[in-house]
């Protein structure tokens, strides 16, 4: 199923610690050459198919968290889910749990024009109580080129500045812990050709609540890029958004022109 990095897990476990601005690994080839095709595969091709999408200045993508729409890749997760070890033995958290609810996981597309702002992730989980702790995320668009965009952005502490930037190479994963300052997206528009689509899959990992624990976030808190234009309608959708999913009676006429080319932010 995995790569032949779970042979180098030492040096594994060493760059993620060591990860800035927070923990993390970026791991390519993170799948076996025949478990990377067959999720390529069993992603739909249309966006339509998708379960659900998000379409509005803060974010604009596609999610298919019911895995029983694509059933080899809900094999996949049942696999990942048999080898919570290997990502304790990675990351060093004890008591980790697979998130089997997928709640905000499964598979994720960004079109041409997408974008996913800054945010962090909910900390308890809404369903479960449990403490999110982790999260992994392979990218699964075949030939991307780099001057699309799509790049997933890390950013510091305090959400001013890009510290790193991971272009989606197809099977390439992300595994990073998550906390009140790890902060990420892709918050700048995909420019990707016709029939190209940012995909990937992203699983979870939670565990019992900690004493250490910094917050009760149900949903997650997305920002505002630092370049961003911030008029009072746009403000009041990220308030919004840290409550509930933004419906399209929140928007208003012609949101999403995007006049020069900058993004959702007018």
């Amino acid at each position: 199923m995995f790569g032949k990095w779970t042979d180098e897990l030492e040096t594994i476990r060493e760059t993620y610690q060591h990860g800035y601005p927070y923990k993390h690994v970026v791991i390519d080839d993170f799948f076996d050459d025949r478990t990377a095709e067959t999720i390529a595969d069993a992603i739909p091709e249309s966006s339509e198919s998708f379960e659900f999408t998000y379409d509005n200045p803060v974010e604009k993508k596609s999610v298919i968290s019911d895995l029983a729409r694509v059933p080899p890749i809900k094999d996949v997760f049942s696999a990942l889910e048999k080898n919570v070890p290997l990502f304790e033995s990675v990351s060093g958290i004890d008591g980790l749990q697979y998130d089997a609810a997928i709640h905000g996981g499964g598979v994720h597309r960004i079109d041409n024009g997408g974008k996913l702002d800054l945010h962090l992730d909910y900390s308890m989980h809404p369903v479960t109580g449990k403490e999110r702790r982790l999260n992994l995320i392979v990218f699964m668009s075949r030939e991307w080129d780099e001057i699309w965009g799509g790049c997933l952005e890390l950013w510091n502490a305090n959400c001013t500045k890009r510290i790193k930037s991971i272009v989606p190479k197809f099977n390439r994963a992300v595994i990073f812990e998550t906390g009140n300052t790890s902060w990420h997206g892709v918050p700048c528009p995909v420019h990707c050709p016709m029939g190209k689509t940012r995909d990937s899959i992203a699983c979870y990992f939670v565990s019992d609540p900690t004493p250490s624990m910094d917050s009760t976030r149900q949903k997650a808190a997305f920002v505002p890029h630092p370049a961003q234009q911030l008029p009072p309608r746009l403000l009041k959708l990220y308030q919004e958004r840290r409550e509930r999913r933004l419906e399209e009676e929140d928007l208003w006429p012609g949101w999403g022109s995007d006049p020069i080319g900058k993004g959702y932010w007018y």
